[in-house]
């Protein structure tokens, strides 16, 4: 488990759905726990990356204005 980054969100998921179906008492369980925690990870991932997409733009326009000492906007076209 010694890995790039990626890899550790794919050990990750998987255990999650592994821990989820464990104690499930019949196949159509264990597919619904399944996918609920499939579900869960992707929406824990899409919250992350928003999270830093979020965090480097703010990031980039303190950069930009504290360089030219003039406030920009990112969505004058």
């Amino acid at each position: 488990e010694n890995t790039r980054p990626t890899a550790q969100n794919l050990f990750y998921g998987i255990e999650k759905v592994y821990n989820a179906i464990t104690n499930a008492s019949s196949a159509l369980q264990a597919r619904e726990a399944a996918v609920a925690a499939a579900q869960s990870v992707a929406d824990e991932d899409v919250a992350s990356c928003k999270a830093i997409g979020m965090a480097s733009c703010l990031s980039t326009v303190i950069a930009v204005t504290s360089l030219s000492g003039d406030p920009i906007s990112l969505f004058d076209k």
